[in-house]
């Protein structure tokens, strides 16, 4: 049934072709050939205009056999950094990369296993329900590519998006929720050697007010985490800025607000 060394090139080939997060075109361009072969339609959105990317989302819709219901497969085209020059090789039973580089694994994997599917189904002639498929840019860094997708375009009501680790066959069923912080505390600059007492540190008021916030791991299913604090200036000099990027996470939305209500409060209050 499924070609497993067919899959194999194709995902060899795949993790080749350099695909960081809004270098999206080349990979795109490579599926909607790769999926034109099969005698499908394409579509592209224009989401790539509105991330600053050079790729767009790319959908493919396959009738059915039957009248079942439709269901979406996904996956994400765009990967970490180091992502340019991937030289992958196989080591045993395991695929790996040379260099410096990420494989590219995440989630070309996700990718490659959906355009084998959709082969094997084509050369089988195999029964199915609609099939409706979504490759995302920009998922690296927040899933912006997905939130652009245009879902009156979609029919289904469930999907499976294939992006994630664990063991074969595991299926995920929830993800934890996710809000981000952008915070600028301001301070007033002096001359920190001959009047610093005339200066407010936007230092101190930051490191002050991270000090309070409950971090790392909150409870079983919440997170919070500090990623960028940056200040940058002389040492003769009261740091007047501060800008900080956080992040609070939770499987549950009341927690989640209330972690991101308590970030925020501990800024304010300092």
């Amino acid at each position: 049934m499924v070609n497993k060394e067919r899959m194999l090139n194709t995902f060899m080939e795949y993790v080749r072709i350099d695909s960081e997060t809004k270098n999206e075109k080349a990979i795109g361009e490579r599926i909607i050939k790769d999926l034109k072969d099969l005698c499908l339609e394409t579509y592209t959105d224009r989401a790539g205009e509105k991330l600053s990317s050079n790729g767009n989302n790319i959908y493919c819709f396959i009738p059915g056999t039957s009248d079942s219901k439709s269901m979406l497969f996904s996956a994400h085209m765009d990967t970490v950094v180091p992502g340019v020059g991937i030289e992958p090789y196989i080591d045993g039973e395991y695929v790996k990369s040379r260099g410096n580089t990420i494989l590219g694994g995440d989630d070309k994997a996700g990718v490659v296993a959906i355009l084998e599917a959709v082969r094997t189904l084509k050369e089988s002639n195999l029964p199915h329900r609609p099939i409706e498929i979504v490759f995302s840019i920009c998922e690296e860094g927040g899933i912006n590519g997905a939130k652009e997708v245009e879902f009156s375009k979609l029919k289904s009501t469930a999907g499976v998006i294939l992006d994630s680790g664990g063991s074969p066959g595991e299926i995920i069923v929830e993800a934890p929720g996710q809000t981000k912080l952008f915070a600028k505390v301001i301070g007033k600059a002096a001359h920190a050697g001959a009047h610093p007492e005339k200066g407010v540190s936007a230092i101190m008021v930051a490191a002050e007010a991270i000090s309070e916030m409950k971090l790392l791991r909150v409870d079983n299913e919440t997170t919070a985490n500090i990623g960028t604090f940056k200040s940058e200036g002389p040492t003769n000099i009261v740091s007047p800025l501060v800008e900080i990027i956080a992040e609070a996470r939770s499987r549950s939305t009341e927690k989640l607000n209330k972690q991101t209500e308590h970030m925020v409060e501990c800024l304010k209050k300092s």
